[in-house]
Parts: structure tokens; C-alpha cells; sequence
């Protein structure tokens, strides 16, 4: 440029073409950082300039322009795998942009292609909501939340935790409720119910090991509940697992009496199912104590209550019949320990997604710290008490009265009425049931309290060992067989809780080794079951017929016995609620 009749070069941020008297200001986009140049130079990919710039500026971290020369910091637009919240505003239309908009790595869960007005998407098999903060939840089944902020057909509610209407819960997915779902509901109830009162009346009676194969069956279920992404093979045992779990949720009562059934409604039936076991059983003894001693009713009430009640005839049958009744509510309550641990412990674990309040993970539509959650939390901190931690206790008195009994001796009292507590271990380890307790509760409490599969399965393999190394070392069982199936049921538990390890990082031949896990685990505990339960009904039948040829020799009888003789003291020793009667 000139100045005084003089040529004068021209200062940073501008410049003087050939033959040009004045210096001009480096145009928008261009900049120049020297003196005396006649030219500007154009700003590159990732930076901008406004005119007269002596140097492009850089966009922001992990930001970049579509083209060169560049005039505004709107022009620069978040790379592939990041996003700026303020792109946006709560309507998802174009805002203004900030002067300095810093680009933030896309959220775990998300995609994030980059550009203007492009924010986090959910993957396939994540949750969360199309506003800042962005943080996003996996889904405990992925294939229930498609990805996009969306959720797969036939769910709704937060985490896609909820079925339409219409449609239940079923081994995880919703499926269509039937146009028979009353009756369905109605039978899938008497079934269970008949299920139950064929295990703990006749077949844990008839078996003596049918506890430990029950108690197995409940651990696995529980294991199944852990979010590791088994293979399908394994849908069938689980299944099975879950039906003897005794799991009210297994009705779907919502499709046959409501569709707002839910865990509230599954929550307070399944603490309800022990008090009303308990009251059942009260009432049938005050029946049968009312009627001790009387004559046949006549009216068509009272031969209905003769009929329901066991016929008494003395003050020490009543007594026998006090003492099963108190057995029959312990194993009531044995049977039915796991299921209420689950929904008791269910009511406090609270989970959050950013930026919204905090929501109970049994049931997602439930606020937690509101009203609502307040009485939940009375309701299960009532079961805590009654059966979670009161359960146990009844152990503990009555493995401290059978202690306490004189050396050698046994009190019939007791035994009657805790002996499915004790009668199966030795003396010297007759608290090692409560150990089983112990177990099922810590196996349940780390499945509800704990959200990482990877730290619930790592706990529950520590729990399991624990408890499989204390039984090899105390070795608590009268009978060897006891001990064989004990520990054939703990290393097959170990097996599958090691491998739920594999199973969680979704490797491939996933499907593959569920299936070799499956037969390895089948072949092992199937053969030991049939085998341990094979020689307990064949000692059974022995002494039946060795019972029946008695009489018949003491009546002046033919000494063969007749297979309709023994059957009948088979069911009959079925029947019996005593501890006593279950082994020969």
C-alpha cells in the first residue's frame, strides 16, 4: 500500500494486489499471518476465518468443516463418533450455534454420524431417551429394544420392561394372551397349586432326596435370572427350573383378571401364599380337634368337615396331628423360601438413567422414594422379617432344641415336628440345613441387589464353592448317596455358573457350547438322580414287604405278600407327614 507518496507493506490480516495502491482485509475464509504479502491463503479443512483474519482458527476438538475457506464456526460440524448437544433443542429442530461447541465422544449404546444437527441413536439392545444428558441403558433382553429410541413390538415402558396390551410374560418375551386366558389363568393356578401339593405332600415324602433335586432346581432358576446372555438351548431347563421354583409371575395373571397385573399385584399374592398355607393348616387342626370325640355329624356341613380333616380319635392323635401340622408349615415354607426372597429383596434396588428420576428395577413404571414405592418397601420389609430372615431363625431354635436333647436319645415331639430339618444329616452336623438356608438366600440377594452380571455370577461362583467346600470337608450326610448327589447337584452348578462367564461377553459358539454344556450337565446329574432315588424306593419296598410277611405270619397267613399290599403301604407312606417314615 502507499502512505505519504511512499509504498508501505501491508500488516497481517491483509493484503495488496499487483499494481493496487491499498491494502485490503483478507476475505472471509482466508487469513494471513505476514506483512508485505499480496496475497491471502485460503483456510484449510477443520478451521474458518471472518475477514481480516491473521490466521484460520481451528474448530473445536473432534470437529471438522465439510470445505475449505470456511467463514463462521457453524460451518464446523462434529466428526463421525461424536455429537454436541447443542445442535439441538428439546424439539429436535436446528438451534443457533454456540462460538465454541465441543464435540463429546458418542455414549456407550449409541451411534453418532456426525454433522449439524446429528445426536446420539440407541444401538440395537440399548435404552435411553432422544434428550441431553445421553447416557444409555442395555437392555436385559436386546432383542426387545431395536435401537433408535424405540421398542420392539409388543413392549413398552422404560427399558421396554412392559408387555401391550394383550399380550403376558412368558420365559421372557410377551406372547399373545389366549382367547381362553380366564381359564388358562384358572388352570395355569390349580396346576401349580396341584404341583406343590404333589412335591411337598407325596413325592418329598415317598423321595428322600426330592429336597436337595428341589432345592437345586431353585438355585438354577435363580442362575437363570443373571442377564448372561445363555444360549437357547438352555430355555427349556430353565423352564423347568422356574416351575418348581413356584414363581406366582408363572400364572401371567394379567391376560385372564387384568391387564394392570403386575409385580405389585405378584408381590403381595406371593408373601400372602405362606400366611394363607399357615392358616389352612390351623384351620384344618382346629376342625379335627372340634370334632374329637364326637359323634358322625348329620348335617351336610359337618360330614364336609369330617371329610376335609384328619378323623382323630384321642388326645394323643391330636398331638401327632399338632406336630405334622407344624412340619407340613416348615415345609410350606422351605418350598416356598426362594420365591418369597426374590419379590421380598425386589421392592429396594433402584436403577437411573441421566437426567431422569430413579425407578425400581422390578418394575420400571414404579418411581422410586414416591408414595407407591413406600408402601412396597413396608410390604417386602415385613417379608424380610416374617420369612427371610424369620425362616432361618426357626431353624436355628429348632437345631438348638434337637441339641439339647440328651446323648442317644430322641424326642419323638421334635422329631415329628423339625425332623425334615435335621433328619437326614448327623448328629454332629445337624445345622448344616441351616447352611442350605443361608445359601439360597445369599444366591438370591446377589441376583436382585447386584446390576453387573459379571459381579453376580463371580459371587454366586464364590458362594457356591464356599458351601461345596464346607459340605466335602464336614461330608454333613447319614447316606452316601445323599453325599453322591449333593455333589454331583454342586458341580453342576459351578459348571453352569462358570460358563454363564463365557456366555456374558456374547462370544461366537456361544450356541455351540451351550449345547456340549447342557448334555455334559444332563448326563451327570440325570443318571445320579435316578440312581440315588432308585435304591431309596427299592430299601422302600423291601421293608414294606418285610412289614406285610409279618402280619401275614402273624395272622396265620400265606407268607407271600401281594403286590396290592405293598403299593398300599406305599402310598401310605407317601401320605405321611413324618420324618420318620420317610427312610425305612
Amino acid at each position: 500500500g502507499t502512505s505519504g507518496g511512499l509504498c508501505v507493506p501491508c500488516g497481517a490480516g491483509s493484503f495488496a494486489a499487483a499494481g493496487a495502491l491499498n491494502c485490503s482485509a483478507c476475505p472471509a475464509g482466508m487469513a494471513q499471518e505476514d506483512d508485505g504479502k499480496g496475497f491471502c491463503t485460503k483456510c484449510r479443512l477443520g478451521e474458518w476465518s471472518e475477514a481480516g483474519a491473521e490466521r484460520c482458527t481451528p474448530c473445536a476438538p473432534h470437529a471438522s468443516t465439510l470445505q475449505k475457506q470456511s467463514t463462521s464456526p457453524a460451518a464446523c460440524e462434529c466428526r463421525e463418533g461424536y455429537y454436541n448437544a447443542t445442535v439441538l433443542d428439546t424439539a429436535n429442530r436446528p438451534a443457533e450455534y454456540a462460538e465454541e461447541r465441543e464435540c463429546m465422544p458418542c455414549p456407550v449404546g449409541g451411534v453418532c454420524a456426525g454433522g449439524k444437527a446429528s445426536l446420539p441413536v440407541t444401538l440395537p439392545g440399548y435404552y435411553g431417551f432422544a434428550t441431553d444428558p445421553y447416557e444409555f441403558e442395555e437392555c436385559e433382553n436386546a432383542d426387545i429394544c431395536p435401537g433408535n429410541f424405540t421398542c420392539g413390538e409388543n413392549y413398552r415402558g422404560n427399558l421396554c420392561a412392559r408387555c401391550e396390551a394383550g399380550r403376558y410374560r412368558f420365559n421372557g418375551a410377551c406372547e399373545e394372551c389366549p382367547k381362553v386366558a380366564l381359564a388358562l389363568s384358572v388352570f395355569g393356578g390349580g396346576a401349580l397349586i396341584s404341583l406343590w401339593v404333589l412335591i411337598n405332600v407325596y413325592v418329598c415324602n415317598l423321595l428322600v432326596h426330592a429336597d436337595q433335586v428341589l432345592e437345586f432346581a431353585q438355585l438354577v432358576a435363580v442362575a437363570s435370572e443373571v442377564n448372561a446372555r445363555w444360549p437357547s438351548v438352555l430355555n427349556a431347563p430353565f423352564l423347568v427350573a422356574s416351575l418348581l421354583d413356584f414363581d406366582i409371575d408363572m400364572l401371567s395373571l394379567n391376560c385372564g383378571i387384568s391387564q394392570t397385573w403386575g409385580f405389585v399385584t405378584d408381590l403381595t399374592l406371593q408373601l400372602l401364599i405362606i400366611p394363607a398355607i399357615v392358616l389352612g393348616f390351623a384351620v384344618r387342626f382346629a376342625l379335627a380337634r372340634r370334632l374329637l370325640g364326637r359323634d358322625e355329624p348329620s348335617t351336610l356341613l359337618g360330614r364336609l368337615a369330617r371329610a376335609l380333616v384328619p378323623r382323630v380319635r384321642t388326645a394323643a392323635e391330636l398331638e401327632v396331628l399338632k406336630d405334622s401340622t407344624i412340619a407340613s408349615c416348615l415345609e410350606a415354607t422351605n418350598l416356598l423360601y426362594v420365591p418369597v426372597c426374590k419379590y421380598a429383596l425386589s421392592v429396594f434396588p433402584c436403577q437411573k438413567l441421566a437426567g431422569r428420576p430413579a425407578f425400581l428395577q422390578a418394575d420400571p413404571d414404579i418411581l422410586c422414594h414416591s408414595s407407591s414405592h413406600g408402601v412396597l418397601k413396608l410390604v417386602g420389609s415385613l417379608g424380610m422379617v416374617l420369612v427371610v430372615l424369620g425362616y432361618p431363625l426357626v431353624v436355628l431354635y429348632a437345631i438348638r432344641r434337637v441339641r439339647s436333647t440328651p446323648a442317644g436319645g430322641v424326642d419323638p415331639v421334635n422329631l415329628r415336628r423339625f425332623g425334615s430339618l435335621y433328619w437326614r444329616y448327623k448328629c454332629s452336623a445337624s445345622w448344616f440345613e441351616l447352611i442350605n438356608v443361608v445359601r439360597r438366600a445369599a444366591f438370591v440377594a446377589i441376583s436382585v441387589m447386584i446390576y453387573s452380571p459379571g459381579l453376580q455370577l463371580l459371587l454366586l461362583q464364590i458362594m457356591m464353592q464356599a458351601a461345596t467346600m464346607l459340605m466335602l470337608y464336614m461330608r454333613p450326610y447319614h447316606s452316601k448317596d445323599s453325599m453322591l448327589l449333593d455333589s454331583t447337584l454342586s458341580a453342576a452348578m459351578l459348571l453352569l455358573l462358570t460358563s454363564g462367564s463365557y456366555f456374558i461377553k456374547g462370544s461366537k459358539g456361544s450356541d455351540k457350547w451351550g449345547m456340549v454344556l447342557f448334555v455334559v450337565i444332563v448326563a451327570a446329574v440325570a443318571p445320579t438322580i435316578a440312581w440315588v432315588n432308585y435304591r431309596d424306593v427299592r430299601d422302600k419296598l423291601s421293608v414294606l414287604r418285610a412289614r406285610v410277611l409279618t402280619r401275614r405270619l402273624n395272622d396265620g397267613e400265606a407268607a407271600a405278600a401281594k403286590p396290592g399290599e405293598v403299593l398300599l403301604g406305599m402310598a401310605r407312606m407317601a401320605t405321611t407327614p413324618t420324618p420318620a417314615a420317610r427312610s425305612p
